[in-house]
């Protein structure tokens, strides 16, 4: 391939992906299926997409799906290669903005479930204390508010293990952010 513009390059490639799918009579979803054997998550949907050009084609991607159906990586020229890597740039942006998005979300849902369950044991105390010198108590009531109170420390469990992982990756410095030959 002479020196094609990145999109082009790219429009290639799917179109060659594309051909050599059909031409192995494989289906879009026994590619997908492969693929998944190699970390890169697609199904038959997104196999059509990008072959129609609907979808960008990642990287990733390309790599894997040329080797599973055989079909040669174009060469990339400096100019194309700056393309893609500004574009793997934006979407790691892009990701790191949601991710940052997620952890904000799932802090306040953290501290929701955390205000809920607080309320839920003061309820509880008054419910006992009242039944307690009344001593009419409603068996069905107290086996679902303990169940309530059951599910209610699982998912504080899944929130609390869940923020000290993102602790954790958000402590570790990006491997990407080191300088080559640094431990």
């Amino acid at each position: 391939m002479a020196d094609l513009d990145a999109r082009t390059w790219e429009t290639a490639l799917a179109d060659r992906l594309g051909e050599a799918r059909k031409k192995s009579m494989d289906s879009a979803e026994d590619v997908a299926r492969a693929a998944r054997q190699y970390g890169v998550l697609l199904h038959g949907d997104d196999i059509v997409r990008i072959e129609t050009g609907e979808r960008q084609l990642q990287f990733g991607e390309a790599l894997v799906l040329s080797q599973l159906l055989n079909v040669p990586m174009p060469v990339v020229t400096a100019r194309q290669n700056q393309w893609v890597v500004a574009r793997y740039v934006q979407r790691q942006r892009e990701l790191s903005k949601k991710f940052g998005k997620l952890v904000f979300d799932m802090r306040i849902c953290m501290k929701t479930v955390d205000e809920l369950s607080h309320k839920l044991e003061e309820l509880l105390q008054g419910y006992n204390s009242e039944m307690a010198t009344e001593g009419d108590r409603d068996p069905s009531l107290d086996e679902a508010l303990r169940s309530l109170t059951k599910d209610l420390g699982i998912v504080v469990k899944v929130f609390d293990e869940a923020d000290q992982r993102l602790d954790g990756i958000l402590s570790r410095p990006s491997e990407q952010a080191r300088a080559p030959g640094t431990q």
